[in-house]
Order: C-alpha cells, then structure tokens, then sequence
C-alpha cells in the first residue's frame, strides 16, 4: 500500500499536463478575452482590438497597450475568431469586413 500513492501522482500527471496545455494555449482564446485589456510599459502607441465581454463584441485599443498581452489582437478578425466564433456578430461582422 505504501507504492500505491506514488503510482497514483505519476498517474495524473498526464491529466495535470493536459489541462495546463488546454489552459494556456487554447485558453489565449476564450479564456483571455474575459481577461480586460491592460496598459504596459510599452513606449510606443500601439492599436488593436480586444473583447469586451460585456458588450459582447470586439472593440478597438489605443494609447500605449503592449501587443503581446492576452485579449490584445491585431484585427477585428482575429478577436472575433478567438473570442466570438459562433456569434451571430462575428459572421456579419466579418462579412461587411470583406466586402
């Protein structure tokens, strides 16, 4: 019985690693766009889109935010894609952006 609780952490350690994988990498998506948008150290301007949760749709960021933080995107697109895939919003939204 002593060898039992070993073999059982070693067990879940796939499972541990798996639901980090999912956190961080595909949680950049829906995960980060609850997340509001925060200003960095970044000495240049930078403008991109985020999602507001409230709102329900992507809007525009301006003044100083660093690109690389989460809910921080270069395009309505690539937020809408992320954050509202299967809104109604989004596919109207990307199609007037086609057009």
């Amino acid at each position: 019985e002593e060898n039992i609780l070993p073999m059982r952490l070693l067990q879940s350690v796939p499972l541990v690693c798996f639901l980090a994988y999912v956190s961080f990498v595909h949680g950049r998506g829906r995960g980060g766009c609850s997340l509001k948008p925060r200003r960095g150290n970044c000495t240049q301007q930078h403008v991109g889109w985020y999602y507001d949760k409230d709102a329900e749709e992507c809007r525009v960021i301006l003044l100083g935010i660093c690109p690389r933080r989460r809910n921080n995107y270069p395009s309505c697109q690539e937020c809408l894609k992320r954050c509202d895939p299967n809104n109604s919003k989004a596919t109207d939204a990307l199609r007037i952006q086609k057009m």
